[in-house]
């Protein structure tokens, strides 16, 4: 399944929450952005089908195999993934967000405070 690279974290994250394995999002992370048809187009055409099957490969096989790595780390490592869904923020997270929207506010409103140039209607602006 194809998924672009931005759209894959936020889904990965979700199958991790749902119970697969850390393991199986990691191929998913790093599958599914790398199998773009696009990309198998181009690299295909400009560097042959040998090419091609040679990137896939890698791609699989890398993939299922550090998948499986990442898998056997959390178990020798006894890792678990506990997950706070609540929202906590601080006064550090309001004041960036009261400048940020300041700075927003100062952005889309400061050509009111600038003052207009006259332009020339004719001839040079230089006499």
């Amino acid at each position: 399944m194809y998924v672009c690279a931005t759209a894959s974290l936020p889904i990965a994250a979700s199958l991790i929450l749902a119970g697969v394995s850390p393991g199986a999002a990691f191929v998913f992370l790093s599958a599914g952005p790398a199998t773009n048809s696009v990309t198998m187009g181009v690299v295909k055409s400009l560097l042959g089908m040998r090419a091609l099957v040679i990137y896939l490969s890698v791609i699989v096989i890398g993939s299922i195999l550090f998948g499986a790595l990442i898998d056997m780390g959390f178990n020798t490592l006894s890792i678990t993934m506990n997950v706070n869904l609540q929202e906590e923020h601080g006064i550090v997270e309001e004041s960036a967000a009261v400048l940020m929207l300041g700075l927003i506010g100062w952005h889309l409103i400061r050509g009111l405070f600038q003052k207009k140039e006259k332009s020339c209607n004719g001839g040079s602006c230089c006499s």
